[in-house]
């Protein structure tokens, strides 16, 4: 049988999605398994690429010459199941068209009477539940829904088919400390909160005290490059150059794909503004502190926020969420009290 899983998708997102694509690697071990992800998640393939998976990369948004190819996908392939893991309203007209396939969606439905799929639409899904932002309080987490939808109702954790050990494709000369501590500094945050170079390094060596550093920035650069690579070690990854300045802090310089996924699993703790990088984090069993950051207190961007923190299900229990203030040295002394346990 074929099985097409839908999720071209952010790496947060999918990083979410990793317990239910467990599952869907167990109930299809003998089947032929196709992962239609984006782009910007392609690089999450190294967890289920198995002899029987095979990838195949589109664009986050659908582009009209790519729903025409996934169309005919469909079309000259009899496909048994597939799942739609990420709610793009295009993915669910293709039931509508192919019905000998049983889809499996994750529907949503939001405030001002926005659902997606339309309802009259979910009829020809083999099977679907909800995300209903639309209720107050709390909610059932996006990974839990994902674990119910891939069984048809049921939580079931199966022995682990994911693969965790992350091997980079590129070789590279930088060796990581023992014991690193792994900082994400997101530079339109940390300006709004008013952190200037020496509040910068102040909070870097504050945190070199308790164990080395690495860190990264913005991968499309911004201000603080130069002053990076001027106050602390750090390691070209263009040009595959490591420069010294005797410290206990390296910048990585432009670090992607699969060396950034393995310096964030393999790091004894990990700080950093709400991302895939908090998500991942977690998901390796490693105390996290996750920088939750609210930019605006309107009603719609605070329900935004509510949205996020009650879809997100951190795994493990060694999960801080702090929202940052203005207030620098009340922040950090938040962020150096977690940094400090499990030690």
């Amino acid at each position: 049988m074929k099985v097409v899983v839908l999720k071209n998708d952010s790496i947060g997102d999918t990083i979410h999605s990793l317990p239910s694509i467990n599952e869907i690697l167990v109930k299809h071990n003998s089947d032929d398994i196709y992962f239609f992800l984006s782009k910007i998640n392609q690089y999450t393939f190294f967890f289920f690429k198995k002899s029987n998976t095979h990838l195949k990369i589109f664009n986050y948004s659908l582009s009209f010459i790519e729903k025409i190819k996934i169309f005919l996908f469909f079309l000259f392939n009899k496909i048994d199941t597939a799942y739609i893991l990420c709610p793009k309203n295009f993915y669910f007209y293709l039931p509508f068209f192919f019905r000998n396939t049983k889809f499996s969606g994750l529907c949503l439905n939001a405030n001002n009477n926005k659902f997606r799929p339309l309802i009259f639409m979910r009829k020809y899904l083999y099977f679907y539940l909800i995300n209903d932002r639309t209720l107050e309080g709390k909610r059932e987490s996006l990974k839990n829904l994902q674990l119910k939808l891939v069984n048809e109702g049921k939580i079931i954790r199966s022995e682990n088919r994911l693969n965790l050990k992350i091997t980079p494709e590129n070789e590279t000369n930088f060796k990581t400390p023992n014991k690193y501590i792994f900082f994400h500094f997101k530079s339109d945050i940390f300006e709004n909160l008013n952190w200037d170079e020496n509040k910068i390094s102040n909070f870097l060596n504050n945190l070199s005290d308790i164990h080395d550093v690495l860190f990264i920035t913005d991968i499309e650069g911004n201000n603080y490059v130069n002053f990076f690579m001027e106050e602390f070690n750090f390691y070209d990854y263009d040009k595959n150059e490591y420069f010294s300045r005797n410290s206990k802090i390296t910048y990585l310089h432009r670090i992607v794909g699969l060396e950034l996924f393995r310096i964030i699993a393999n790091s004894a703790k990990t700080i950093a503004p709400h991302s895939s990088f908090t998500n991942l984090s977690s998901f390796y069993n490693i105390p996290t502190i996750d920088l939750f950051y609210m930019k605006s207190l309107s009603k719609s961007d605070l329900q935004s926020y509510r949205n996020a923190a009650r879809e997100f299900s951190p795994f493990n229990k060694k999960y801080f969420r702090i929202i940052p203030s203005i207030d620098y040295d009340k922040t950090i002394k938040k962020i150096l009290l977690f940094s400090k346990k499990y030690e």
